[in-house]
């Protein structure tokens, strides 16, 4: 039992310095250009996984059509930092792929 309480804590503090990451790059702003480069990429990056929308939307949680808001660049929002690690996990990539090339 106290092996099963261990793993447990151990977790949950991995948790929240995953978390403290995601809110130290959250602060970070894009330009709308930025943006796009970004969402080009979600797709760039979905697409090489073989992944359809539709798979990663339910990965994540999300209906599709609000995933596709996500990734369609001509669309103006992006949901955050916080989401590309959620997505990068869910795509089994780095974070770092999703920046490479955004200018």
């Amino acid at each position: 039992m106290a092996t099963k309480t261990k793993a447990k804590a151990k977790a949950k503090k991995k948790d929240k310095a995953k978390t403290r990451k995601t809110r130290q790059v959250a602060d970070m702003s894009l330009s709308p250009n930025q943006v796009k480069q970004l969402k080009k990429r979600l797709y760039e990056l979905r697409e090489e996984k073989g992944v359809t929308r539709a798979e990663l939307a339910e990965k994540l949680g999300l209906s599709p059509s609000y995933f596709y808001q996500m990734e369609n660049p001509n669309i103006g929002h992006f949901v955050g930092m916080g989401a590309m690690f959620r997505i990068s996990r869910a795509l089994k990539v780095t974070p770092a792929l999703f920046l490479k090339g955004i200018k």
